[in-house]
């Protein structure tokens, strides 16, 4: 005993100098820091080297698990069996491999009633061995009675210890430790039915997954707790908490009826405060319902018990929490909807699970009775920027639990993927979107692409680029903007430069950046930006007095800075007559860029309607007028002709060549350019 509490100890310190080196609370949201510690910091108990099957367990589908346990609170040991319930997916099907740890001795295994016998192939997996094989869609039963002293502590998995005296015995099965304490297959695609009867003292109660279907009086002052739940859950998920708890229930009114909420709160803080606490759930229920669907397990319960791990876990419809705020509780609510119902595939794509969670957070301050809206929101994505950038948020190689659980980079800018989409897509394709989303993985699981590919589906948007940069790629933006007042053709413009400038090894960021600028009166413009720098003009009624990049936080990024205005690419600002114009012969053609340039007959080409012909005209430059007049021959035919300037004609100020595609037809065509150099400029008219 006295080393198991040396070692948590040295754990103990060794996790919060991690911490410490690797991460900035929110501010204000230090229970979204204590959730990551609890989740993030727990031992893998694994032999070194050994590689865990993780996911990819195809050959079988587990329907249902029924479990019993009972712990012994006096010497941290297990007593348990279990019922799965499987069907073969496979011909000639001769084993089951299962997670359990080899610290347990299980004494039988039946396979429909058979006694058949079971090997530990090391010191996490146990396999079946079958007398007999089984055909693809057949299904077997099979009973593993085990017992043992389980091995669990440190912040996960199964911990005993005692609160003010009383003894408690509660489980943290995330990401991969459910083995430390029942026989599971380990893998969060097979999503199964579960019930768990735990058997403790009469002094304890028991919270659990599901409804509970019954408490039975058993000999020796013990009582069993049954509980079962009617939605599949996922291995991890599956969760039991016993203790001297206080109870206390109430109900959440939803359109089809009421749902019963439960709570189990230690008696030391069982007070009015924290119990209010946990009662704003039932409208964290009512408004994340808005927006996320209905409360996808409506069908039996949400309940909340206090546990010893930090933070808390969204045991399906069962969360632990250690503490009352309503970061945490609506942080784990909201995992019912993304983690629970709709699960990570792997754990590569945990931020599916948390990015989800730690936005869910920030649409509650959104979204609850008397916000302030967007102004609330946003104060709530700056207290959770990541303080760093430096890693994906999928990740690539998920052996590391801290890594998985990183609060950086699966928390906080997994969240911040969430509301940057949001941004892009717009606030009503972006919900519509997630509902879609929900609907298709509606009680399984999914990955990162299948996330992408139901957003792209419901909006019709290709989103590649976007995942990519953000999810996929380390890194943000980090911004530079100058600019200064234009006056050009007698038309005032803003003429501005957004650069990136960022590390060379974190990507361009594509991103449309909102922009408020006062020229009078405020109004918003909104820059597509993709290039490292890139230059923008922007038509103003009068001068420009000031300007902000992004004023509502929509980006996440390192820093924007106010620079010095640098002068990019000439832009062609108009022409006359106007592009598709029906021109008289004999008509001079004016071109008129927005700063002087340098320009020769070799930069521009006149095509007419006799196809691969070119024609004669005169030019008429000067750097001075920022216009090039054309004048075409009085003796060309009638028909459709076009002049094209090339990329060689560059600015007198900045040397830079021009930005001249076309975004449009008539007016509509000007300023040229997609900020970057390089673009010819097309001028179409007709001879008549």
């Amino acid at each position: 005993m006295g080393l198991r509490v040396f070692l948590m100890g040295l754990f103990l310190a060794a996790a919060t100098a991690f911490l410490l080196r690797t991460s900035t609370p929110p501010c204000g949201n230090a229970e979204l820091l204590r959730e990551a510690f609890s989740h993030g910091l727990s031992p893998s108990l694994e032999k070194p080297g050994f590689q865990r099957r993780l996911e990819g367990l195809t050959d079988t589908d587990v329907k249902s698990c029924s479990l019993s346990v009972e712990p012994n609170f006096s010497n941290g040991s297990l007593v348990g069996a279990e019922t799965m319930v499987v069907t073969s997916l496979t011909d000639n099907l001769g084993q089951l491999h299962l997670r359990l740890g080899s610290n347990f001795t299980v004494s039988s295994v039946l396979l429909d009633g058979r006694p058949v016998t079971s090997t530990f192939d090391d010191s996490t997996h146990l396999t079946i061995n079958f007398d007999q094989t089984y055909a693809a869609g057949s299904t077997f039963t099979v009973v593993i009675a085990y017992s043992g002293i389980t091995n669990g502590g440190g912040f996960g998995s199964i911990s005993f210890g005692t609160h003010a005296g009383a003894p408690y015995c509660f489980t943290l099965s995330e990401p991969w430790l459910a083995y430390t304490w029942w026989p599971n297959k380990d893998d969060n695609t097979d999503k199964a039915l579960m019930s768990i009867a735990v058997t403790v003292p009469n002094t304890m109660q028991v919270a659990a997954n599901g409804l509970l279907q019954g408490v039975d009086p058993l000999s020796g002052n013990r009582s069993r707790y049954r509980w079962a739940s009617t939605n599949p859950m996922a291995p991890y998920l599956l969760c039991f908490g016993a203790t001297n708890f206080n109870h206390f229930s109430d109900t959440f009114a939803y359109s089809g009826g009421t749902m019963p909420l439960e709570f189990y709160i230690w008696p030391e803080n069982d007070n009015t405060s924290n119990r209010n606490g946990w009662l704003h759930v039932k409208q964290m229920l009512a408004t994340l319902g808005q927006w996320y669907g209905e409360y996808p397990f409506v069908d039996e319960k949400y309940g909340i018990y206090q546990f010893n791990f930090g933070g808390g876990m969204e045991h399906q419809t069962m969360t632990g929490e250690n503490s009352f705020g309503d970061n945490l509780s609506v942080h784990e609510l909201g995992h019912q909807w993304w983690g629970d119902n709709v699960t990570c595939a792997t754990w590569s794509d945990i931020w599916l699970n948390e990015g989800f969670a730690t936005y869910t957070e920030a649409v509650w301050l959104e979204k609850k009775a008397g916000s302030t809206g967007l102004p609330a929101l946003k104060a709530a994505m700056q207290a959770r920027r990541p303080s760093a950038v430096n890693d994906t948020v999928y990740i690539q190689n998920p052996t590391d639990i801290n890594r998985i659980f990183s609060n950086n980079f699966t928390y906080l800018k997994g969240g911040w993927v969430l509301h940057m989409l949001r941004h892009v897509l717009g606030d009503a394709p972006f919900w519509d979107a997630m509902g879609a989303y929900r609907a298709l993985h509606n009680r399984g699981t999914a990955t990162t692409a299948d996330f992408q590919q139901a957003m792209q589906s419901a909006t019709g948007r290709d989103l590649t680029t976007f995942f990519q940069q953000w999810v996929y790629q380390p890194g943000a933006p980090q911004y530079q903007y100058g600019w200064q007042n234009l006056t050009a053709n007698g038309q005032n413009y803003l003429a501005m430069h957004v650069r990136q400038v960022q590390s060379a090894s974190f990507p361009v960021f594509a991103m449309p950046i909102d922009s408020d600028v006062t020229a009078g009166s405020t109004s918003r413009v909104v820059l597509l930006n993709s290039a490292s720098t890139q230059n923008y003009l922007i038509p103003v009624a009068q001068p420009v007095t000031a300007m902000t990049l992004d004023p509502d936080g929509w980006i996440l990024n390192t820093g924007i800075a106010n620079v010095a205005y640098q002068p990019g690419p000439p832009k062609v600002i108009g022409t006359s007559p106007v592009p598709d114009s029906t021109v008289p012969r004999g008509t001079p053609i004016r071109i008129t860029f927005h700063t002087p340039v340098r320009i020769s007959t070799s930069d521009v080409t006149l095509f007419g309607p006799i196809t691969a012909s070119s024609y004669s005209y005169g030019l008429v430059s000067s750097p001075t007028s920022n216009t090039a007049t054309f004048l075409v021959s009085t003796l060309l035919p009638a028909g459709q002709y076009q002049i094209r300037i090339r990329a060689t004609v560059t600015a007198v100020d900045s040397g830079q060549s021009l930005d001249g595609e076309s975004n449009g037809k008539g007016q509509a065509a000007f300023p040229s350019g997609d900020g970057v150099p390089g673009g010819d400029f097309i001028y179409r008219f007709r001879l008549q």
